[in-house]
């Protein structure tokens, strides 16, 4: 199975972007503060971005979240489909607070069933 890292390279070369390039178009459509070195380190697997980082990832490349994580290795039916997963500042921020939520209730589930 690739690595998210080296997914993640392998779109952003097809894409015929540079790391400088990916930082300032995520930056400007997401309204976030990465810079080339995160970019770097994620491509190389020593650290893994937030969640909304990856949310925002895919959507530039017009990918699943499946895919980009390595759950699901068929990409073509999602570029042909690719508008359906295009999503702006809005629907993105909705669906970080879902996915946060979610997060924590399913920890708290799991605290409770620990003790």
């Amino acid at each position: 199975m690739d690595s998210f890292g080296s997914r993640l390279k392998s779109l952003r070369t097809e894409a015929k972007l540079t790391q400088e390039e990916l930082v300032n178009q995520i930056n400007s459509t997401f309204d976030l503060k990465i810079n080339k070195g995160m970019v770097s380190k994620w491509e190389s697997d020593k650290v893994e971005p937030r969640v909304n980082v990856v949310i925002a990832l895919a959507s530039v490349f017009h990918v699943s979240l499946d895919f980009l994580l390595g759950l699901d290795y068929n990409s073509s039916s999602i570029f042909e489909r690719q508008s359906e997963y295009e999503i702006d500042k809005s629907d993105l921020e909705l669906l970080i607070a879902s996915l946060e939520n979610s997060l924590c209730l399913a920890k708290k589930i799991a605290s409770k069933k620990n003790t």
